[in-house]
């Protein structure tokens, strides 16, 4: 498995800059003739840790919630 890092610059594909808020993207696998979907990884500042219902809850910039299932790795904040 090829290992990629990409930063988005915040513009679309005319590099125009889009209004500041939230998005999502999915990474598309071109290796095979099957352009599957391959999960992504992201990197992002944790803001908050909280005891949820369903369990620890990562809460990151932008109010975004994640749940500990979903969560591989924590690194020390620079």
């Amino acid at each position: 498995m090829a290992i990629r890092v990409t930063v988005w610059d915040g513009t679309d594909a005319y590099g125009q800059r889009l209004s500041e808020g939230l998005y999502r993207f999915s990474v598309r696998d071109a290796a095979d003739a099957s352009y599957e979907e391959t999960p992504a990884a992201v990197y992002a500042r944790v803001s908050e840790v909280r005891a949820g219902d369903d369990g620890l809850v990562f809460t990151l910039p932008g109010g975004i919630e994640v749940p500990f299932s979903e969560v591989t790795g924590v690194r020390a904040g620079v």
